[in-house]
């Protein structure tokens, strides 16, 4: 009996409390914040059925109860939200509001305005952003991969420098100008050899002028050599020359590069080269090119020559561009430049020449011919021709000669091409060595107006015949057995003191010059052009 009136009374307090925020009808349905405990919520759906049982039993009273059916309904849906939290997994709780304005009238209070906050929320504030992960830039990110990249390229190429090459440092000069060793510049400073990238091949076959690397029980470091007698031949040096199974090279097999003694490029003109002065001669030096003049020479006048006095010596130019002291005279050699014809006129040549002991050779170049001779070197008895052809000088603004006398061939080359070849008399290859006096090397014209500029003098390698082994007779290789020489051969240990070298140890082929970097540049063993020459 006392129920009723408590409910009553209930009812009544409820009412004027939501009166001053009575909201219309469709606010009901708006959702009711979680209760905060589990037994709150369960007291307040145990009301709500029981006021759902009054409100069936007394009609009448259903407008005054309707206040409080909708505050029973809140709970019971705040009852279900807690059900639903206990469920859920918690989420982290933001810190309240700094500062915010109580609510205006009529708002409800789960409905604050995001300018109600006296100052704007940090991340950690905001709901569902406290743990949001720091925005970063892309670049950074991208500088990192590029080093993680950087870094695993450089250890797979080390990985691959130790598996299949290593590097040398050049003790000796025997394999100069090829090769520099140790050294001593104009300051007295100790320059060291260079350091050669080789490439480790142990079953490598290698070839005739191919550079290998090998070690010998009998010494501590590796060296250097250059290889010219192979498996199964019979070696001899005979007259600097290396003669295989009896005979010289032929022409069309590789040779090493010639040794450069005199370069117009980086060397003066008039220091080593004679020639005519004065008014009334053909011949005038402009810069660094000699110029030949058709109309001061008399028409039908001999060929006018510029000379290269120097003697011809197993010579080669240092480092500091200076020449080294040679001891041997070398027969073998080449003359090569670049001639700019610009009136070939009715019976004009250019004309190169080379020394070679007692004989002369002359390659004689015409607007529709060129040819090669053979006669004596002081300009007695007859030339022979030893090989000519047809020629169409006009097709060419500049002309690239070489002329080229080695292993008793003489060759002319345009460019990189081979044009004439041929072969001395066997008469003349089969005759003692002579002792060349007077000039090795010249080049001239005549009945033409032209420019020649890149003028080169080289020497052949020369092997001194000092040593043990294929110097007397000659030497027979086993299946396995290379017989080596070193370019300097004046102050290289080679096959000629040690005999033939094994297969096994040969260690590699050097590929390049590492250090320093100014002299870097690659290897090569042999070459066909004459103007590839070394150094």
């Amino acid at each position: 009996m006392r129920a009723r009136p408590r409910r009553a009374r209930a009812a009544r307090r409820a009412a004027r409390r939501e009166r001053p925020r009575a909201a219309p009808r469709a606010s009901a349905r708006r959702a009711v914040p979680p209760a905060r405990t589990a037994r709150t919520a369960a007291r307040a759906g145990t009301r709500a059925d029981r006021s759902t049982a009054a409100a069936t039993a007394a009609r009448p009273r259903a407008v005054r109860a309707r206040p409080r059916a909708r505050t029973n309904a809140r709970r019971a849906a705040g009852s279900t939200l807690a059900a639903r939290a206990r469920r859920a997994p918690p989420r982290p709780r933001a810190p309240p509001p700094l500062r915010a304005r109580p609510p205006s009238r009529g708002q409800p209070i789960g409905s604050l305005a995001a300018e109600s906050y006296a100052c704007p929320p940090r991340m950690h504030e905001v709901p569902g952003l406290a743990h949001a992960p720091r925005a970063t830039s892309a670049r950074p990110r991208r500088l990192r991969q590029a080093l993680w990249i950087a870094l695993a390229l450089a250890a797979v190429a080390w990985l691959v420098f130790v598996m299949f090459f290593g590097a040398y440092r050049v003790a000796s000069g025997s394999m100069e100008p090829t090769l520099y060793g140790p050294s001593v510049d104009a300051g007295g400073a100790h320059v060291p050899g260079e350091l050669v990238l080789v490439r480790l091949r142990s079953d490598w076959r290698p070839r005739r002028f191919d550079l290998v690397v090998h070690e010998r029980a009998d010494q501590p470091d590796p060296v250097v050599k250059r290889v010219v007698g192979l498996p199964g031949e019979s070696v001899q040096i005979v007259a600097g020359d290396v003669v295989v199974n009896g005979a010289r090279l032929g022409v069309d097999e590789p040779r090493a590069a010639l040794v450069p003694l005199f370069d117009s490029r980086a060397q003066s003109l008039d220091e080593l080269f004679a020639f005519e002065r004065g008014a009334g001669t053909p011949w005038r030096l402009v810069g660094r090119e000699f110029v030949f003049d058709g109309a001061a020479s008399s028409s039908g006048a001999p060929a006018a020559w510029c000379s290269y006095h120097p003697d011809v010596r197993d010579e080669y130019r240092r480092l500091d561009g200076a020449l080294s002291v040679g001891t041997e005279q070398v027969g073998d050699g080449a003359i090569a430049l670049v001639a700019r014809v610009a009136n070939w006129g009715a019976a004009g040549e250019l004309r190169l020449r080379w020394i070679r002991e007692s004989q002369r050779y002359d390659a004689r170049v015409g607007r529709t011919r060129i040819e090669l001779l053979r006669g004596a070197a002081d300009g007695s008895g007859v030339e022979t021709s030893l090989a000519g052809a047809e020629f169409d000088a006009a097709a060419s603004d500049e002309l690239a000669l070489s002329l080229v006398v080695r292993d008793h061939h003489v060759e002319l080359w345009l460019d990189d091409a081979r044009v004439l070849a041929a072969a001395e008399p066997a008469s003349a290859s089969a005759a003692a060595p002579q002792r060349a006096v007077g000039i090795r090397a010249a080049f001239g014209a005549a009945g033409l107006d032209a420019a020649f500029r890149d003028v080169r003098v080289l020497r052949d390698l020369h092997a001194i015949p000092s040593g043990e082994h294929g110097i007397a007779k000659p030497l027979t290789l086993g299946p396995d057995e290379y017989f080596l020489l070193g370019d300097n051969s004046a102050h290289s240990l080679d096959s000629r003191s040690f005999g033939p070298l094994r297969a096994r140890e040969i260690v590699g082929q050097p590929v390049a010059v590492l250090w320093p970097p100014s002299r870097w540049r690659w290897l090569r063993g042999a070459t066909a052009s004459p103007r590839g020459a070394a150094r």
